[in-house]
């Protein structure tokens, strides 16, 4: 075989006998010589494809630096530093004995090393010269184009020049191979590979380069230079991420911070899943990830959009798209299973990134993610998906799940006014409508880079408004494709339990859901979790149901594609023609709400009925007046007749049909006109000639049988007009508000309520009879001023949550205590409530009680303390309660406790401290005299709150609380310290002072040393917050909050809480200076100290975002703002002697500048250059310059200014 290269003719001859190389000639591995003794010249193929042969296991990937050396010479020295110095920056380096393992096919793989590099590092050694291996690459570099960079050790660039006879290591070297004979005696390569070599050595010695002695011999620092060139030279394969990549850095940091870091420690390949909604930007932060990451591996890959790939191709081709794309080879799979040993044998003990994008099957996964096996340890898999759930089936843990949330606000107005104005803040003018925009997304970034580039370019604020009234009525088309996707991939019962969130249930309590749900035969709780793993449905902290609002646009949209129903309630339409030519059949509704305009969530004022074959909602135009000569026409449409009157204010005879919605009552004619009742229609006034209304009080009325209605909420009278219209329901969920009888009317149907929720000012009982009893109730929620239970409430056996609020109860009757099944009691702001049956202990399913605010409840009854399976406790607010020792009796597993204001107890009751799993403990505002000196056995309790006005002295015992994480202290007037032991609280994140008079803040090292913040000479109280201590304490400490104390001056030293984010100090009217403050702080809050006069401790806050000092009257300046380059928001306001703020040049992310009421402040030299302000407040300032400062603010950043 001949080598032939295009460029230079190189020609070597092939011989079937080869002999055997000396030491003196390298190659790139030892074996590379048997090779040469098999009879096969080492040579390169200059039309030779990178895409070499299939069955080599690692040799087809791309490099960015291929390393061309001598290995006898530096491979083991200043080549070795170099390739590991490259691959700490993340370059991917080419170095022979690294890169080839033995059975490779070393020669494609050298060759396409060559290739794929963007840059050549040539090392020219003394004997480089003598390796025909050598010389051959640097021919193929040179005719590949790419960049390359001689380094010229102890050697001189003379020497390559001149090869050509004479002396020099080099002439010689070539003169040798130029006369080497093989055994034939024949030469071993021809007169024009010889020259074509002396050519490539003399180009090669005109490209400017580096040479050792021009570093004195110093490999390090050579080394060093040759990096620095690399790194400005690498060609990077970035893939694109997004414009306006808003909010992606702490996206990323976040990823790193929650789960990455954790896998790294585990020594394994990382396997990190991606969930998140349609829209919220997983693809694009998986990118830049992969971005971020892909030089730290030898191989990567990003295998886009999976799910619709694999719906149009199949998965091993897929396989075959990631195997070409790791290895720049084409492979041929023809099965899953072929394809996932295929991956494992070409990718074994590799170093690879692969991202995994937009899986919704755990066979996609399960078809790549076996590679996991072998791959190096130092390997990453990234996932991304709408569904948890696939990625938990595939194996991937749930700490290694990464939940992707909306941006927050200030990331949203930047990226939705980066495509609207490009500019990362609204024009003046426009913050109204942007602030709407924001709303209406909800922080998806689909959504605000769709809503802001069709808005680009329009500055009329009509417009504007047009389109916010328009997205009320139809979400784009792009969004609502994202979105469908997710909705057609449920089942049957997660799509019924999604429609009934959208149409219903947001904001919704979760539990009272899931009983609503199985009371329906579905799967209440496994469904919602299905919801919740595929990131449609999220909970918040109340655990309320929480719905995107496109999703729940989306969700009411389908209800109507389905059913043909008019659009819904926020929806508008400026043609009611077709609405009231439509008659439906709706013995299918599923549920109807009929409320009036107080209780919507609309910006209209609506009356709201909605109902359909399944769920439905209608919307009407706020007004329309229409003329008709034929009324008998109008009056045989089927729509919801309501209030008529004669319409007022027409200037003729004719008949006006006047069609509106507002704050009105379904209550004049409901009983008297014809209803057909039109499927979604919320609400149509008909305010008509006399004469409509004498032929609509004539009409007739027929029931209409819907035995699938299940969910109705309404309130006041209109429930009577429906069940005088309905018959046959079978009712799941009755919210019934202002209910307007004594006790629930003997018509409403009762017998299969799961959910029964009433509230109105008459309602004093809950049912007259007692087989009314919903014997199927299983949640009761009441808020209305009841004066009695019935006592066949007892019977209701499946009973599990009571909430009574505002009832006028004095006490329960016996009969409450047999409801066996009850978990959860709550009787909040039951002012009258006395006392508690002596049975009470028999509720023994009972593990929560709330009874806050009965400020009559005196005394809880002996078997209080037979509740043994009891968690939370919540007495806040009972003023005249007592407990004796006996009132927790045998109750150990209490989680949560709180008697805040429990100003009758002065004596903490034993039980308390031997809560061993206590999370929380709230007992401010009590007049405890002194805490149990023993508190070891709290190892659980994460947040302590105390507060008493005789309370003298903590005990030393408060560092055992290992686990705590949050202490308030509150209106603590005698209590004079603190313990030393304070700073042995390891996980302590948040701590508050408020209203005490505390005399000394120690904290304790935590290697056993004490230092204390001790008073200043001449002063009383907590007058000094500072410390000399060397060693690191309160390490999690990120909140500081104190209130009214004496401090005279706060100081932190750097091992002093290293991360505080935030610390806030208000009418602290002895502080006169702050010194040295944690660089961590986010946000530094010193509002009203009066006496504050210097600020010293501003520089090297890197990453302060608000810096508020208001009503700090004595402060005259402050120094190093320009150093507060993440600054955003500045209030100095109040700040009388200010006179000048310097540096706000250099504060490029200031965005919100409050100076008014400075009457010393005279400049503010800079602010034009903050061109990211967005709000500037300066009013009374009578000193300030205005004028030009003034004009050249609105010129250049348009910002909002009131001067």
């Amino acid at each position: 075989m001949a080598y032939t290269s295009p460029a230079f003719g190189v020609k070597t001859q092939n011989h079937h006998e080869i002999e055997l190389e000396s030491d003196n000639q390298d190659s790139p591995l030892d074996f590379n010589r048997q090779a040469s003794a098999s009879g096969a010249s080492p040579s390169f193929s200059a039309s030779t494809s990178t895409a070499a042969d299939p069955n080599s296991s690692s040799n087809y990937y791309s490099y960015d630096v291929f390393i061309n050396h001598r290995g006898p010479d530096i491979k083991k020295t200043f080549a070795s530093h170099l390739y590991r110095r490259l691959l700490l920056h993340g370059v991917r380096a080419f170095l022979d004995k690294q890169e080839l393992q033995e059975g490779d096919n070393f020669t494609s793989q050298i060759e396409g090393a060559i290739r794929t590099a963007s840059i050549h590092v040539a090392i020219f050694s003394p004997r480089y010269a003598e390796s025909y291996w050598c010389l051959n690459e640097l021919l193929l570099m040179l005719e590949s184009g790419a960049a390359i960079i001689p380094v010229f050790y102890h050697v001189k660039p003379s020497q390559l020049r001149w090869t050509q006879g004479g002396n020099s290591l080099y002439a010689q070297a070539l003169l040798e191979l130029e006369t080497k004979k093989t055994h034939e005696n024949k030469p071993r390569y021809d007169s024009g590979t010889v020259e074509n070599w002396r050519n490539a050595l003399s180009r090669a010695a005109g490209i400017s380069g580096f040479e050792l002695d021009a570093y004195g011999g110093d490999e390090g620092e050579l080394v060093d230079k040759l990096v620095e060139r690399v790194l400005k030279k690498v060609k990077t394969t970035a893939l694109c991420v997004s414009k306006y990549p808003t909010g992606l850095d702490e996206k990323v940091k976040d990823v790193e911070r929650t789960v990455l870091l954790q896998q790294e420690q585990s020594g394994k390949p990382q396997v990190l899943g991606i969930v998140g909604l349609g829209g919220v930007g997983k693809t694009t932060l998986a990118t830049e990830l992969f971005n971020r990451k892909r030089l730290n591996y030898s191989r990567s890959y990003f295998l886009f959009d999976i799910r619709e790939k694999a719906s149009e191709n199949s998965l091993h081709s897929l396989q075959s798209k990631l195997l070409k794309g790791l290895t720049q080879c084409d492979f041929h799979i023809e099965s899953v299973s072929e394809g996932i040993e295929m991956i494992k044998h070409q990718l074994s003990y590799s170093n690879a990134l692969i991202i995994l994008d937009d899986v919704d099957d755990v066979n996609q996964v399960n078809a790549f993610l076996p590679v996991q096996n072998v791959l190096r340890s130092d390997s990453l898999i990234l996932i991304t998906s709408r569904d948890r759930d696939v990625l938990r089936c595939a194996g991937v843990q749930d700490s290694s799940i990464y939940k992707l949330s909306g941006l927050n606000i200030p990331h949203s107005r930047e990226l939705f006014c980066s495509h609207a104005f490009s500019r990362p803040h609204p024009l003046p003018g426009f913050e109204y409508f942007v602030n709407k925009f924001l709303e209406a997304c909800d922080g998806l970034p689909l959504s605000l880079k769709v809503f802001g580039a069709h808005l680009y370019g329009k500055h009329d604020p009509s417009y504007w408004k047009d389109q916010l009234d328009r997205i009320r009525q139809i979400l784009p088309h792009e969004i609502q494709k994202r979105l469908r996707i997710s909705y057609d991939a449920l089942d049957r019962d997660e799509k019924q339990v999604f429609l009934d969130i959208a149409c219903f249930f947001i904001g919704e309590n979760k539990e009272m859901a899931i009983r609503i749900w199985n009371g329906s035969g579905w799967n209440g709780s496994l469904v919602f979790k299905n919801l919740q793993n595929k990131c449609i449905v999220e909970v918040d902290s109340e655990d309320n149901i929480k719905m995107h609002d496109h999703f729940r646009d989306m969700g009411r949209e389908i209800v109507v594609e389905a059913s043909g129903l008019p659009r819904f309630l926020w929806r508008r339409t400026e043609n009611i023609d077709d609405l009231l030519q439509q008659s439906y059949e709706i013995t299918e509704v599923r549920g109807i709400r009929m409320l009036s305009a107080e209780n919507t969530d609309g910006d209209e004022d609506i009356l709201q009925l909605s109902w359909g074959k399944r769920w439905s909602h209608s919307g009407l135009p706020r007004f329309l007046r229409r003329r008709t000569d034929n009324i008998d026409d109008l009056l045989q449409q089927s729509y919801e007749v309501t209030e008529m009157r004669r319409a007022e204010n027409t200037d003729s005879d004719e008949d006006i049909l006047e069609l509106s919605w507002g704050k009105r009552w379904l209550h004049e004619f409901f009983g008297n006109c014809r209803m057909n009742l039109c499927n979604g229609l919320h609400e149509l006034f008909l305010n008509c000639a006399m004469k409509i209304r004498n032929r609509l009080q004539n009409t007739s009325y027929h029931g209409i049988g819907m035995t699938k209605l299940q969910l109705l909420d309404t309130e006041g009278g209109l429930l009577q007009g429906i069940m005088r219209r309905v018959h046959s329901p079978n009712l799941i969920w009755l919210r019934w508000s202002k209910c307007p009888y004594y006790s629930v009317p003997s018509w409403i149907p009762m017998e299969t309520l799961r959910v029964l929720q009433l509230s109105g000012s008459l309602l004093r009982t809950l049912w007259e009879d007692k087989r009314q009893a919903p014997s199927q109730l299983q949640e009761l929620r009441v808020n209305s001023p009841l004066s009695k239970l019935p006592e066949s409430i007892g019977q209701l056996e499946h009973l599990e949550l009571i909430v009574l609020e505002q009832a006028n109860l004095k006490t329960l009757p016996n009969e409450f205590c047999q409801l066996r099944s009850l978990k959860r009691l709550l009787l909040t702001n039951c002012s009258k409530l006395k006392s508690l049956p002596d049975c009470f202990g028999y509720l023994r399913n009972l593990n929560h009680i709330d009874l806050s605010h009965s400020e009559n409840l005196e005394m809880l009854p002996n078997s209080f303390g037979d509740l043994i399976g009891l968690k939370y406790l919540d007495l806040k607010f009972c003023s005249n309660l007592t407990i004796s020792r006996r009132t927790l009796g045998n109750i150990r597993g209490l989680t949560y406790i709180d008697l805040s204001y429990c100003e009758k107890i002065e004596v903490l009751p034993p039980q308390v401290p031997r809560q061993r799993f206590l999370e929380k403990l709230y007992l401010d505002g009590t007049n405890l005299i002194q805490m149990p000196s023993a508190l070891e056995e709290l190892t659980d309790l994460e947040v302590l709150r105390f507060g008493s006005r005789l309370l003298k002295t903590l005990p030393p015992s408060l560092s055992d609380l290992s686990n705590l994480k949050e202490l308030t202290l509150t209106n603590c007037k005698e209590l004079k310290g603190l313990p030393d032991s304070i700073g042995l609280l390891a996980c302590l994140t948040k701590l508050t002072v408020k209203d005490c008079s505390l005399r000394e803040m120690p904290f304790k090292m935590v290697g056993g040393e004490s230092e204390t913040l001790t008073e200043s000479r001449g002063r009383r109280n907590c007058r000094n917050l500072d410390s000399s201590v060397d060693k690191c304490m309160l390490l999690r400490l990120q909140y500081i909050e104190l209130h009214r104390t004496e401090i005279s001056q706060v100081s932190f030293p750097k091992n002093v809480c290293p991360n505080l984010q935030h610390l806030i100090i208000r009418s602290c009217n002895d502080l006169v200076k702050v010194g040295t403050l944690p660089s961590s702080l986010i946000k530094l809050e010193l509002t009203g100290c009066s006496k504050l006069r210097k600020l010293n401790g501003l520089c090297g806050l890197a990453t302060l975002q608000m810096l508020d000092i208001s009503r700090c009257r004595n402060v005259e300046r402050l120094p190093n703002v320009e150093t507060l380059l993440s600054l955003e928001v500045l209030d100095a306001s109040g700040c009388l002697k200010l006179k000048s703020i310097k540096g706000l040049a250099q504060l490029t992310n200031l965005r919100v500048l409050y100076v008014y009421d400075c009457f010393q402040l005279k400049t503010l030299p800079g602010v034009e250059r903050c061109m990211s302000l967005e709000r500037l407040h300066a009013y009374g300032c009578p000193k300030l310059q205005r004028g030009r400062v003034a004009k050249q603010l609105r010129q250049r950043l348009k910002a909002r200014l009131i001067i």
